[in-house]
């Protein structure tokens, strides 16, 4: 399991907000996504167009890549639709 801490930014394609517990695809490599459970960290809610503090946890490190470096930028959405991008901050627990 690998969780990181992000700055999730969601933008406007999305009308309704999201929450805790919300499970986009993120595109980690090539067209290739994978699902993620996101924890807002510093609100209970985040509308669309705004940005949040977040924890972000993804059960297998096998479609994530070796780059998992703060700065690092990642879009996320549901299906073929771009929702919006977090950047890591910090990759905080990775277990094999």
């Amino acid at each position: 399991m690998i969780k990181i801490e992000a700055t999730l930014r969601l933008g406007h394609v999305r009308k309704a907000p999201i929450h805790t517990g919300y499970r986009p695809g993120f595109k980690f490599l090539d067209e290739t996504m994978t699902s993620g459970q996101i924890t807002l960290l510093d609100r209970e809610e985040l509308v669309p167009g705004g940005t949040a503090i977040v924890e972000v946890q993804f059960l297998s490190k096998e479609f994530l890549g070796d780059d998992l470096s703060p700065g690092r930028i990642i879009t996320f959405g549901e299906g073929p639709i771009a929702l919006g991008e977090i950047e890591i901050i910090d990759v905080m627990e990775i277990e094999e």
